[in-house]
């Protein structure tokens, strides 16, 4: 398998993201497991990951804030496996899980403020 292009792991980045939001709170037990617990669990591994964060951040994809917030995404994650908390409801009921769901959520917006601000600047 070769290794993916920066645009391929941008695109892989933004998907990660899209699993880890504030709407999971009012889906379902399913929804919750299938977006956190499997594609979120797995994928967060991998393109949240330092290197390739780095790697982005290098080749212009992302800016250095998207950058930091997308690690503090990772480890705010990763802190809750294992713990109690590793559960579909207390997605839904705890506010720890909201943090983590808001900063995915935050980590989107930025990554589309960014993505806004790139086109925009490569029009002029």
């Amino acid at each position: 398998m070769e290794p993916l292009n920066l645009s391929q792991l941008y695109t892989f980045f933004k998907d990660t993201l899209t699993h880890c939001g504030t709407f999971l709170l009012t889906c379902d037990r399913e929804d919750i497991e299938y977006h956190i617990f499997e594609e979120f669990d797995s994928d967060c591994s991998s393109f949240l990951h330092e290197s390739n964060l780095r790697a982005l951040l290098d080749g212009g994809f992302i800016n250095a804030e998207i950058c930091s917030e997308a690690l503090r995404l990772s480890a705010a994650f990763r802190a809750l496996e294992g713990t109690a908390l590793w559960n579909p409801e207390a997605v839904t009921c705890g506010e720890t899980w909201r943090e983590v769901l808001g900063l995915g959520d935050r980590v989107q917006g930025m990554v589309k403020a960014h993505e806004e601000w790139e086109n925009y600047t490569n029009c002029l």
